[in-house]
């Protein structure tokens, strides 16, 4: 049985927890930079290593990350597995149209993976996520998804949603066959990964679901909502960007202030988590 990654990925055998990113060059993303690309890379490991101990990063990446990048990360990290787009020979010739965006959700159809968890590369690892994460994996729920801004107004974002395979194999298999279908997928182009979610994996997942959620846990889509079980870092008037999904540097000045969360949206214990 093969991974969704490379041989050295499938020789770590099942039972794997991944956390899952895209990393694509100016042919895909035209504000690609590749300094300030490494440098989030080299954080958002130093990060997984400290919060997800015995997780494994995937980077599902295109050609313009070379060898000479990829040799000294994995020497160094026994923990990160490079994912060449086009070399992924169980998809045979079908990666060539997947959106780049889209790469980083393989490990839901992953048999040698039991948890996974879909990122954005510019963004942070932090405890507070971790805390809802252990959170989720104590329940017996199979999908986790988090929103922690006023600006996550989305039922799934991208980047904040995690799934155990191992507890619903059915969907994951149904799942990567909506990625693998040519016709599907290429309607999904760009930023087209939330509207795929939103499609094809939110409307079958209501009762399988939890949802940490900070603003919007008595709308629609918030039917499966609980609070977050930490607090947030404490925020003034201009450290105000402290949210899980921001975008680096968080907890930093920012021109925007967070606005306090609904009270249905707060512990019940702790209505004085006045940001929850």
């Amino acid at each position: 049985m093969k991974s969704l990654c490379n041989a050295y990925s499938t020789s770590r055998g099942f039972h794997q927890r991944v956390i899952s990113i895209s990393l694509f060059g100016p042919k895909e993303n035209q504000r690609f930079i590749m300094n300030q690309t490494l440098q989030y890379l080299h954080e958002l490991i130093a990060d997984m290593k400290k919060v997800y101990p015995g997780w494994i990063l995937r980077i599902y990446h295109d050609t313009s990350i070379k060898q000479d990048i990829i040799c000294p990360i994995e020497c160094e990290h026994n923990d990160v597995d490079f994912c060449d787009i086009n070399a992924l020979t169980k998809l045979s010739d079908t990666n060539n149209y997947i959106p780049p965006r889209i790469w980083r959700f393989l490990p839901a159809g992953d048999e040698l993976v039991d948890v996974m968890g879909s990122r954005d590369l510019d963004s942070p690892l932090v405890q507070r996520e971790v805390d809802a994460v252990n959170e989720w994996l104590s329940t017996d729920k199979a999908w986790h998804v988090m929103r922690d801004s006023h600006f996550h107004l989305d039922a799934m974002l991208a980047g904040l949603w995690d799934f155990r395979p191992a507890l619903d194999r059915t969907f994951s298999r149904q799942f990567l066959q909506k990625i693998l279908n040519r016709t599907l997928i290429t309607m999904y182009k760009k930023d087209g990964d939330q509207n795929f979610l939103r499609a094809y994996v939110w409307p079958h997942i209501q009762n399988n679901l939890i949802a940490h959620d900070s603003y919007t846990c008595n709308t629609t889509y918030g039917k499966n909502s609980v609070p977050w079980p930490s607090q947030r870092p404490t925020l003034n008037s201009t450290f105000n960007n402290c949210f899980v999904g921001c975008v680096r540097p968080c907890c930093v000045p920012y021109p925007w202030t967070l606005k306090e969360c609904p009270l249905e949206c707060r512990p019940k214990n702790h209505p004085d988590w006045l940001w929850c």
